[in-house]
C-alpha cells in the first residue's frame, strides 16, 4: 500500500497532511514543497492540490480553534475522506472530548480502519459498504480495500481484503469484523 502524500503526489488524492520529520520516503519531500502548503506546526505540513483548494481551507478554518470537532470535520472532507466516515469521527471526536473512556470504549467495539490506495481512515462497521462504494465510486482505482480491526486488549490488527466492488467481499468482512469487534466489547467489559 502507498502512503497518503505518495497518492496525493500521484494526483489521486486532493490534499494530504504529513509529518516531514518521519515521512518514509524523504526523497519526495522536494515535490510536495512544490504544492501550496500550510506548516501547521513543527514538521506537520499540509499540502492541497492547488492554490483555490489552499484558500478554501483556509477559509474554513477561520476562527476555528486546534482540538475540536469542526476542525476535524474540514480535515477529513478536505483529505478526501468519504463524508460518512468523517462524520463517523467527527462524532466519537466530540464524544470523547466529553466522556474520553466511554467514548474509547465505544470505538473499539464499532470501528475498523480503511486503506485504500493511500487514503486511511476509521469508519463505523455497519458503514462498510456505503464508505467502500463512495471511494470506488470517488477514485476510481482498481484495487483492494484493506480493512483492519484492532483485537483488544493485545492491540493486534486483524486484517481483511476487499477485492474492487465485490459487495459480497464487503459482506464477508463485515461480519468477520463484527465478530472482532464483539470479542473487544466482552473483553472490555470484562475488564471493568
Amino acid at each position: 500500500m502507498i502512503s497518503s502524500y505518495e497518492a496525493f503526489l500521484e494526483g489521486r488524492k486532493p490534499a494530504t497532511y504529513v509529518n516531514l520529520g518521519i515521512i518514509s520516503r524523504p526523497e519526495l519531500i522536494s515535490k510536495l514543497m512544490k504544492y501550496p502548503k500550510i506548516n501547521e506546526f513543527g514538521d506537520f505540513w499540509m499540502f492541497f492540490r492547488n492554490d483555490r483548494m489552499k484558500s478554501r481551507y483556509m477559509k474554513q478554518m477561520n476562527g476555528i480553534k486546534p482540538g475540536t470537532p469542526e476542525r476535524q470535520y474540514i480535515l477529513g472532507i478536505t483529505l478526501g475522506y468519504p463524508p460518512k466516515a468523517v462524520d463517523f469521527y467527527t462524532r466519537y471526536f466530540e464524544w470523547q472530548l466529553r466522556e474520553r473512556e466511554v467514548a474509547k470504549d465505544w470505538f473499539f467495539t464499532h470501528n475498523v480502519a480503511m486503506k485504500y490506495h493511500g487514503i486511511m481512515f476509521v469508519s463505523h462497521v455497519d458503514d462498510l459498504e456505503e464508505n467502500a462504494r463512495w471511494l470506488w465510486d470517488t477514485y476510481q482505482i482498481d484495487e483492494e480495500i484493506c480493512i483492519e480491526a484492532i483485537k483488544m486488549p493485545e492491540r493486534e490488527n486483524e486484517r481483511f481484503i476487499v477485492q474492487f466492488r465485490n459487495l459480497s467481499d464487503i459482506t464477508d468482512v463485515r461480519e468477520k469484523a463484527k465478530q472482532v469487534l464483539k470479542y473487544n466489547s466482552l473483553t472490555l467489559h470484562g475488564m471493568s
